[in-house]
């Protein structure tokens, strides 16, 4: 038993020391690496470096997480939003078992509010806006509070508290404009409606230009597309149709180059590729991990058969070894049962003369009786007894009962 529990240990050690080595990725560097695979349209470069780390055996729900949170951006980023709702979903999931949930399920929960606020579902953006503490708003990262920000200039704006909505504005420009400017046009359009709004087409003019120069100084094709119907969107409520037109083209130019739906469509298919090579992977583990347990089953009940026979042959052994001893003891005492203390042989009684009387009170010394347990026994005096005594004394040479019973064989 003592070399099964060794077993079940080592077992048990190689899980603690495999859950230690579990390496947990860098998730700043994760999402500068997807953003730039998708700046430069490698969106299928992205879902695959993704795959990767949500199927490593080696991966944290941590990791995990922002797989599937990188997986979600990504596919918003095509407008693919049921797409990016589903890998909230699966990073929510994740989340609630990381070391990090508090952090993970606010972020979850502020992607979840942008998907819905740009497909303008109202009633469930005002439901999870409702779920949002702004108090938590530090533990996420710069572009992320800065797009909430915009949101609330968003629903100033819809109340008409414009200047209350620029300031918002500028606290999210402050946000992101030293870590990352790329996404500044995503505020910058909010600036063109807002200041066409409160009839400024100079602002207006001003916030189209900054937001544009910001899109294609870090080739950012989806912000040209932003700012280009923004600014039509503008052009028409100013009823001057002849620059919406223009404007409207370079949209239709700028979606052509960006593809979106092709590319939608092609991560589909490899989606479903992936996904019929993980249930391929998947009953590949499942079978190999039952024959792992079959022949685990089989090694631990030869090893229970071979400590069963490792016990039975010690029980037979001991059982030997307690025989021979048992039979040595009994040995030595025959050999040592005719010595005396000084292992001299011991005088034989019937060597000597003596009276059947005094044999009677021999034989009854030799049982450890008193001398007043004697007379009782045969039904004499202790005085009488103690006669007997001297005269067998004087006898056997010998001065006292101990003597007697170390000196004589009694038989």
């Amino acid at each position: 038993m003592i070399e099964l529990y060794r077993l079940i240990s080592a077992v048990v050690v190689f899980m603690i020391i495999g859950a230690v080595h579990a390496q947990t990725l860098n998730p700043v560097e994760l999402h500068g690496e997807i953003s730039e695979l998708n700046d430069r349209h490698q969106y299928e470069a992205s879902i695959l470096r993704l795959e990767d780390i949500i199927n490593s055996e080696v991966s944290t729900a941590y990791d995990k997480y922002h797989a599937y949170l990188q997986k979600s951006l990504t596919y918003k980023r095509l407008y693919n939003y049921s797409g990016a709702l589903s890998n909230l979903d699966l990073a929510l999931k994740q989340a609630a078992v990381s070391q990090h949930r508090e952090e993970a399920e606010m972020r979850v929960l502020m992607e979840q509010l942008f998907v819905y606020f740009d497909l303008q579902k109202e009633q469930e953006f005002d439901r999870l806006f409702k779920m949002v503490n702004q108090e938590k708003l530090h533990l996420l990262d710069e572009e992320t509070q800065a797009t909430f920000v915009t949101i609330l200039a968003i629903r100033a704006m819809r109340d008409k508290e414009y200047e209350k909505a620029d300031r918002y504005l500028d606290q999210a420009i402050a946000l992101i404009k030293e870590h990352n400017p790329k996404h500044l046009p995503n505020i910058y359009r909010v600036k063109v409606a807002l200041y066409g709004e409160i009839n400024a087409p100079e602002k207006v003019m001003e916030a189209y230009e900054k937001g544009m120069s910001y899109a294609n100084k870090y080739h950012m094709d989806i912000y040209i597309i932003i700012m280009e119907e923004t600014i039509t969107r503008y052009y028409e409520s100013k009823k001057d149709y002849e620059h919406a037109l223009y404007a409207q083209k370079r949209v239709s130019k700028a979606r052509t180059k960006y593809d979106a739906n092709n590319q939608a469509g092609k991560l589909n298919i490899l989606e479903n590729e992936l996904l019929q090579q993980r249930q391929g992977l998947e009953l590949s583990s499942e079978r190999n991990f039952r024959y792992y347990l079959i022949s685990l089953a089989v090694i631990l009940a030869l090893l229970l058969v071979t400590l069963w026979k490792l016990h039975k042959t010690s029980v037979q052994k001991r059982v030997l070894v307690e025989n021979e001893n048992a039979r040595m003891r009994i040995t030595l005492q025959n050999m040592t049962q005719g010595l005396n203390e000084q292992g001299e042989p011991k005088a034989k009684l019937e060597n000597h003369v003596l009276t059947k009387r005094q044999r009677e009170i021999i034989e009854l010394v030799n049982q450890d009786k008193t001398n007043k347990e004697i007379g009782v026994a045969l039904h004499i005096s202790e005085n009488t007894v103690k006669y007997h005594l001297k005269l067998i004394y004087e006898i056997l040479e010998i001065d006292s009962r101990s003597e007697l019973k170390s000196n004589f064989v009694f038989q």
